[in-house]
C-alpha cells in the first residue's frame, strides 16, 4: 500500500522545481502561471485531506511548513504575473497631468508640450485623444494654445451698417473644392485604377482618386464606373451546388460552405 506522507513528498518536490522553473521562465504569462499557482492550490488542499485523515503519520510540524511554502509560493506566481521580461530602465514620461484651481468644475488637464508638438506631426487630435484619455476637443485647445493649429472660422460675423445698427449673420462653412476632370479624364483615371486594382468599388476608387488631387462627387464616380465597368455583378440569392458524399454514418462527415 503507497505510502500518503512519502506521496505528497514526491509531489511537493515535483511542484517546487515547476514553480521554480515557472518563475525563471515565465515572467508576465498570466494563463501558465495561474496553471501551476491551481496546480499548488490542489496539492495544498489534498495534504489538508491527509492530514485529516492520516493524523498519526503526518507531522503537524511538517504540515504547517508544508502550508506556509506553498502560501509563499502562489503569493509569488501571483506577483509574477504583472512583472515583465524587459522591465523598463527608466519611468515613463508623464505626457498629462491633472491641477485643480479650486473652482468647481473637472480639474485641468495639462499636456506636455513637447509631446503634444511631435504627436501633432503625425497624427490628427482624434488619434491623439486616446493615448491621453482625454476628448479630442481638450487635445486641440492645448494645440491651439500652443499655435500648432488654425483656429478655425467663427460660427457668426457682426456687421455695423450705415445706420449704426448691428446685424449677426451665420459664417458659411468653406465650399470644397471639386475636381475640374471631365468625363473623358475621369474614366481615364478610373480605368487606370481599375487595370490595377480590378475589385475596387465605388470608396477605394474615391479614395484613390483623392489622393492624387481630385475630389469627385459619389454620383460622377458611379456614372464613371458604369461607363468604363458596366454595371457591376447581381446580388441576391445565389443556389449553392454540393458535392455528394458516401459516409459510414451520420455525422461522420462535416462540411462547411464558406
Amino acid at each position: 500500500m503507497a505510502d500518503p506522507l512519502s506521496n505528497l513528498r514526491t509531489a511537493y518536490s515535483v511542484l517546487e522545481s515547476r514553480v521554480n522553473l515557472a518563475l525563471r521562465t515565465q515572467l508576465g504569462d498570466t494563463e501558465r502561471l495561474c496553471l501551476q499557482r491551481d496546480e499548488a492550490l490542489r496539492l495544498l488542499q489534498a495534504a489538508t485531506q491527509a492530514s485529516c485523515i492520516h493524523q498519526h503519520v503526518f507531522p503537524p510540524a511538517e504540515f504547517a511548513l508544508l502550508q506556509g511554502n506553498i502560501s509563499s509560493m502562489v503569493d509569488r506566481l501571483d506577483d509574477t504575473c504583472y512583472l515583465s521580461n524587459d522591465p523598463p530602465d527608466v519611468s515613463p514620461i508623464p505626457v498629462i497631468s491633472q491641477s485643480s484651481n479650486g473652482k468647481r468644475g473637472r480639474p485641468r488637464k495639462n499636456i506636455d508640450p513637447n509631446f503634444l508638438t511631435e504627436a501633432m506631426r503625425i497624427r490628427r487630435p482624434s488619434g491623439i485623444a486616446p493615448v491621453l484619455q482625454c476628448h479630442p476637443r481638450t487635445v486641440r485647445r492645448h494645440a491651439l494654445d500652443l499655435g500648432l493649429v488654425e483656429p478655425g472660422q467663427p460660427v457668426f460675423i457682426h456687421h455695423t451698417l450705415a445706420d449704426g445698427s448691428h446685424v449677426r449673420a451665420r459664417n458659411a462653412a468653406p465650399q470644397r473644392t471639386r475636381s475640374t476632370l471631365t468625363n473623358n479624364e475621369l474614366d481615364a483615371a478610373i480605368g487606370q485604377i481599375l487595370e490595377i486594382f480590378p475589385t475596387f468599388g465605388r470608396n477605394l476608387i474615391a479614395g484613390r482618386l483623392k489622393a492624387s488631387g481630385h475630389e469627385v462627387t459619389r454620383e460622377r464616380i458611379i456614372a464613371s464606373y458604369l461607363r468604363v465597368h458596366g454595371a457591376p455583378g447581381a446580388f441576391g440569392g445565389r443556389s449553392i451546388h454540393r458535392k455528394a458524399y458516401k459516409v459510414a454514418g451520420a455525422n461522420s462527415l462535416w462540411h462547411h460552405d464558406g
